[in-house]
């Protein structure tokens, strides 16, 4: 049976291992028969740590159908976990944890576009997100990582500035989940979330369209991300024109329960525009839609 320790009981249980030999040193000297064989366990493995006072590790996941074009042995590792400071409040993104195996190789944290698109329980992002004391935050986070370093029985070991209880964890290999896809990942490890965003993609009903293409057929929408300006405006019956640094590209939009989902219509580029509806009224967030740090 696993252990699951802090790193704190850990080094408890160190100290008693050391005081333990000592005694049996003293002991050499007696008899054979007043000495008990103690009966060590060739087999066990270093005790696991999941969880600290701030975070839990929710599970580590691979996704086998990652293909890097720059290194094809390069595997995207994903370490999902959720955040529940009780002393201090924390701040936390999807790229500020280094991940070390075997106290060996070290890899960083980084955003892969598309790799959390059905997990809509995990926060997956560039930007910095304050999590409160009290308060519980859900996040993702992807690493590449050569296939032959994600072999059993190797050790992992986390570092974040943002989240000093990180350095109390103790994961392992052999605790990956192997995946096929990124959606099979979402499935397995995030079932409410990949059944929220399932739903968020199907198409509107005739009266949500009405209502959606009706409040922004017309208009044009001025907004500013990946460090460029942009204007966007959307015609009837379901076509829009995007406007940047002199250049017009245009395209038709479909309206989803969650998204405008807009096609580029010379490259087929799609970009999922979140939007609110509150009544008549609908909240429409380009920025976030055409934005290459949260996608």
């Amino acid at each position: 049976m696993t252990l699951q320790l802090t790193r704190r009981e850990l080094l408890s249980a160190g100290t008693l291992g050391v005081a333990a030999t000592l005694g049996m040193a003293a002991c050499e000297g007696q008899p054979a028969q007043e000495s008990e064989p103690i009966e060590q366990d060739a087999s066990e493995e270093p005790s696991i740590v999941t969880e600290t006072n701030a975070a839990t590790v929710d599970g580590l996941y691979v996704n086998e159908g990652y293909v890097n074009e720059e290194n094809d042995q390069l595997k995207l590792l994903y370490l999902l976990y959720t955040l529940h400071p009780e002393d201090e409040n924390l701040e936390i993104s999807s790229v500020g944890t280094r991940l070390t195996i075997n106290d060996k190789n070290e890899y960083e944290s980084e955003r892969s576009i598309g790799a959390c698109k059905y997990m809509a329980s995990y926060y997956y992002s560039d930007f910095i997100e304050d999590v409160y004391m009290g308060s519980t935050l859900k996040v993702a986070e992807t690493f590449k990582v050569p296939a032959a370093d994600l072999e059993s029985g190797r050790t992992i070991t986390l570092e974040n500035l943002h989240v000093e209880d990180f350095a109390e964890i103790l994961l392992s290999t052999d605790g990956i989940t192997h995946c096929e896809s990124a959606e099979v990942i979402a499935k397995t490890a995030d079932p409410d979330g990949y059944a929220e965003a399932q739903r968020l993609r199907e198409p509107a009903d005739e009266a949500t369209v009405a209502t959606v293409s009706n409040a922004i057929n017309g208009y044009y929408w001025s907004f500013f991300t990946n460090n460029t300006s942009y204007r966007i405006e959307f015609f009837a019956p379901n076509s829009y024109t995007l406007s940047t640094m002199g250049l017009d590209t245009t395209g038709t939009y479909q309206v989803t329960n969650g998204f405008v989902v807009c096609t580029n219509g010379t490259t087929g580029a799609v970009n999922e525009l979140p939007y609110t509806l509150n009544g008549s009224n609908v909240e429409l967030d380009p920025a976030t839609g055409f934005s290459v740090y949260e996608n």
